[in-house]
């Protein structure tokens, strides 16, 4: 008995739960569709944020990708400046070892001279050595 007493309870509260339907005044429905378009509003505003930081996003890629060229044409000018640079110096190494060579060799014919002069004036025959050695034209050194 225990049983049908309990199985009865249940369908009368199945019943019961069955027959509450839910009702909604005019002035709630108007509150949900102004939710409703309140959210459509923010949806189409986000959506619109989301285009324009895409644009933007866009902007500053091609803008990177400019730098970035600018930053390689750099780059390889500064290496061949580098490079320019560096046979610049050699060459004035270059320069640099003949000029001492030349001074040297300048030295060495001015001492030479110098000798041979002073061999000239110790002779008794200079006429001799002058013709060795042609007078010196006035010219501003």
């Amino acid at each position: 008995m225990k049983k049908k007493v309990f199985s009865l309870l249940l369908a009368g509260m199945l019943a019961l739960s069955m027959g509450t339907t839910a009702y909604a005044t005019e002035g709630e429905i108007a509150d949900m569709q102004a939710q409703k378009q309140e959210a459509e509003a923010g949806l189409a505003q986000a959506q619109a944020n989301i285009s324009s930081l895409e644009d933007k996003k866009q902007e500053l890629e091609n803008y990177l990708s400019d730098l970035n060229a600018q930053y390689e044409e750099l780059t390889n000018t500064i290496s061949d400046l580098s490079i320019q640079a560096g046979e610049k110096e050699n060459q004035l190494k270059e320069i640099r070892a003949e000029l001492k060579k030349a001074k040297k060799a300048s030295e060495k014919q001015y001492e030479d001279m110098n000798f041979v002069f002073s061999i000239c004036m110790r002779t008794e025959e200079p006429l001799h050595c002058r013709q060795s050695f042609p007078p010196k034209t006035s010219q501003s050194s």
